[in-house]
């Protein structure tokens, strides 16, 4: 504690990070999310939703495997 010099602990990566925003209309669009843990991906609003799991054709969660840890 005194005199010695302490590490100081690593801070947590990001679990969700922007992958992509894209405007539809005006100020209106989507934000796409992905979670780096699990490599689904959310989008939402760019007014504020919820963020929505992305599914695929299968209506199965869409995965990323570039972001898998």
């Amino acid at each position: 504690m005194f005199g010695k010099t302490e590490k100081k602990p690593e801070l947590p990566e990001k679990r969700y990070v922007m992958k992509e925003m894209q405007y539809v209309y005006g100020d209106v669009g989507v934000i796409l999310f992905v979670d780096t843990h699990t490599g689904v991906n959310y989008m939402m609003s760019t007014k504020g939703s919820e963020m929505t799991v992305a599914l695929n054709s299968d209506g199965e969660p869409l995965i990323d495997e570039d972001y898998l840890n």
